[in-house]
């Protein structure tokens, strides 16, 4: 990674989200629930919900820190018994780590359900984990408005 930094506004950064939710929209891809992986996967899931009527959102933590650890509330994994479809939103994807620790979680432990996975940014290496993105980044890290710097 190098030293180049992009800061977004919040401008920007709300263009990019309703941009990648347009193309959910568009696919006709109608999640019965919304996981936004946190922190930064927690406002497109929102935003997600609002577009695509209210779907119920919850948040899971997946970290590419924590490779072999990550936390699904008991609420959710009860839903997810209940459930046919669902949409996982993060705000980056950059070595694709934490996607494809969820996506080999969902494959082993709900293999019917459909499950769909978006992000707002994606580095180009990634961009074949996803299933639906708004911008590609070439280089360089994104600092999103409500980060410090």
């Amino acid at each position: 990674m190098s030293d180049n930094k992009k800061y977004l506004t919040p401008l920007e950064y709300d263009k990019a989200i309703k941009n990648v939710l347009k193309k959910i929209k568009d696919s006709e891809f109608q999640p019965d629930i919304i996981l936004g992986v946190m922190r930064g996967g927690l406002m497109p899931a929102i935003y997600a919900s609002h577009l695509l009527g209210k779907v119920p959102v919850y948040s899971i933590r997946a970290s590419e820190i924590e490779w072999e650890e990550f936390y699904i509330q008991e609420i959710v994994k009860e839903k997810l018994a209940t459930v046919k479809k669902v949409l996982i939103t993060d705000e980056f994807i950059d070595s694709g780590a934490v996607i494809l620790l969820l996506r080999r979680y969902f494959e082993e432990n709900h293999p019917n359900l459909d499950v769909k996975f978006s992000v707002v940014y994606a580095k180009k290496n990634a961009l074949n984990i996803v299933d639906y993105y708004s911008e590609v980044v070439d280089d360089g890290w994104l600092v999103f408005p409500y980060e410090k710097d």
